[in-house]
């Protein structure tokens, strides 16, 4: 189905962005605190711009596919489009199909489970739709890194450029990895447990923590 093709995608694209993101932002938080990782650094200067360079255009590109306007795209738009199209992909019979699927004894106890879960509505979808226009605003700061930068190497001065990076901060890339984590989550609970969208306050971003895990990593290889 195409809507799960696109819920997959875009989990999988937040998830990119937010491991990459939490690797680069480890090691320059122990490099900051640790004098010894920051001598690692810069033993092996070459390789960690190289890395941190590699590593942000992997954020900002990853970024850019999640807010791609292309219409054969995968992209929260067209997810938006989809389960506005789909709402019954959220709906009892669906979830119980599913549920069914990844268990052999449903009949012990999916029909009451199924009794109190809930079924995504045009209310759910706004709150979602709001949920997507908050990140798309967050992204339009970050933006002309990916035009002007990543995705194109623009012709421009070495001051434009230089404003370009100064006036984007890795906060401005959180705030907009925290908005789509708290989206791929609540779309992921609607979808496979039946539970309501909820947002105004921001989950956990476990793949920002598994990318800190592998900055360690990276940080304990270095010479």
């Amino acid at each position: 189905m195409a809507i799960e093709e696109s819920l997959s995608a875009f989990r999988r694209d937040t998830d990119l962005v937010c491991r990459t993101l939490g690797c680069i932002l480890g090691v320059r938080e122990r490099a900051s605190a640790e004098n010894a990782v920051l001598d690692k650094l810069q033993k092996n200067g070459s390789f960690w711009t190289d890395y941190e360079h590699l590593a942000l255009t992997t954020v900002i590109i990853g970024l850019g596919r999640i807010f791609d306007s292309q219409k054969n795209a995968h992209c929260v738009q067209r997810l938006q489009d989809e389960i506005k199209s789909d709402l019954k992909h959220f709906g009892k019979s669906a979830l119980t199909a599913r549920k069914r699927a990844l268990t052999s004894n449903a009949d012990d106890w999916l029909s009451k489970y199924i009794e109190g879960v809930h079924e995504f509505d045009a209310n759910d979808l706004k709150a979602v739709s709001n949920e997507i226009g908050r990140a798309e605003a967050l992204w339009k700061k970050c933006k002309p890194m990916r035009d002007r930068v990543f995705a194109h190497d623009q012709a421009q001065t070495r001051d434009a450029r230089t404003k370009i990076f100064t006036a984007i901060t890795y906060d401005d890339i959180i705030a907009v990895s925290q908005v789509l984590t708290n989206l791929a989550n609540a779309l992921f609970e609607a979808e496979q447990n039946g539970r309501q969208p909820q947002f105004g306050h921001d989950i956990e971003m476990a793949a920002m923590h598994h990318g800190r895990d592998v900055a360690n990593t990276l940080i304990d290889q270095l010479g």
